[in-house]
């Protein structure tokens, strides 16, 4: 008989523990008998056992050697050891049978559901959402436009480096200096200015689309385009534009003189 079949009897309630004994002339399921070498119970010889073992005196009374299956039938024994492992395998066929009846009871709860087909990815229609973010965010920074036309390649009249310009703020007093350093970074697009304050050189980041910042004037335009990017040489004294505190103050007095005659040519009358 295979170990399958006899799974299978057991299964079917056809083969039980108690139909199997055989014979062992050793007693070798009983270690007690193999220690006591032949001798019984309270150690007495196989024909010298008497009836009531409580009436036997002394130590001879105490817990028998062999147990009362063997003292019985010495040649019978219980297969339940021979068992254990195919009830084992049965254990655990039924076991993988009552996962299967669950995981077919969780199949017919997930079928009453209806499942949507899945959301398109938006990774196929806009693989780079970064430029279209940058540019809804300069549209909200800079609605007139002026900032990023002031800063613009493609204008001739936007503002290069070496041209020296002023920059407002909400705190603090106007900054102006060189223009040294452009750094295009998007919406953190900003400015390097040189200027001097106390005769010490200063040198400031402002960023073109902060909103702290109010306005960003040209003071005075290089004649000529410098040949570098950055102008960073100017920190040497050789090079270095010191104040430009005279060129503020004369484009003051231009902006006031013209301010001026826009008012007085508003306030005149035209007759016929």
């Amino acid at each position: 008989m295979s170990f399958c079949d006899f799974v299978e009897l057991i299964a079917k309630g056809q083969l039980t523990s108690g139909n199997f004994s055989g014979a062992n002339s050793d007693h070798d399921e009983c270690c007690r008998c193999e220690a006591a070498d032949g001798l019984s119970e309270g150690g007495f010889e196989e024909d010298e056992i008497p009836e009531n073992m409580a009436e036997v005196p002394g130590d001879r009374g105490r817990e028998p050697l062999h147990r009362p299956e063997c003292l019985q039938s010495k040649t019978t024994y219980d297969y339940s050891r021979t068992l254990r492992a195919p009830l084992a395998a049965l254990r655990l066929w039924r076991n993988f049978k009552k996962a299967d009846s669950f995981l077919d009871m969780e199949k017919q709860k997930v079928s009453k559901f209806q499942i949507w087909p899945q959301v398109p990815s938006p990774r196929a229609t806009n693989p780079d959402p970064m430029p279209i973010l940058k540019q809804q965010e300069i549209a909200r920074l800079d609605a007139t436009g002026a900032r990023t036309r002031l800063f613009s390649r493609e204008h001739a009249d936007s503002a290069k480096v070496g041209d020296v310009l002023m920059v407002t703020t909400k705190s603090g007093e106007p900054f102006s200096g060189a223009f040294i350093q452009l750094r295009r970074r998007g919406v953190d697009t900003a400015i390097l200015l040189r200027g001097q304050m106390m005769k010490t050189g200063v040198e400031m980041w402002f960023k073109i689309y902060s909103p702290t910042v109010t306005g960003i004037d040209i003071i005075w335009r290089k004649p000529k385009r410098a040949r570098r990017a950055r102008l960073t040489y100017m920190r040497k004294p050789k090079h270095d534009m010191g104040s430009v505190d005279n060129l503020v103050s004369a484009w003051k007095k231009e902006r006031y003189a013209l301010r001026s005659k826009a008012k007085q040519a508003g306030g005149r009358r035209i007759t016929k």
